[in-house]
């Protein structure tokens, strides 16, 4: 059973409340067997909140435009010159 999307508190309860009722149905939440009530709710609050709050995509890292670093060799002949 898909849930609902959104931030809201109603939200969240109706899909804890729908997690629940799958539980009591089931005795599972998803694929998994919570041992008992207690943990199935803290389990359905769980998911429901990670449903609320996706996790944003990570941005890309853009490549560093500066020159790299000097090697060991390359300092060693600057000082050499000098």
């Amino acid at each position: 059973m898909p849930l609902d999307e959104g931030k809201s508190q109603k939200t969240i309860s109706n899909n804890i409340e729908k997690l629940m009722k799958e539980f009591q149905s089931t005795g599972k939440i998803g694929t998994s067997t919570p041992a008992n009530a207690d943990k199935a709710l803290r389990q359905a609050q769980a998911i429901a909140e990670s449903k609320a709050n996706p996790k944003k995509p990570k941005k890309a890292i853009k490549p560093n435009a500066k020159k790299p670093l000097p090697t060991l060799l390359e300092l060693a002949k600057k000082r050499k010159s000098k």
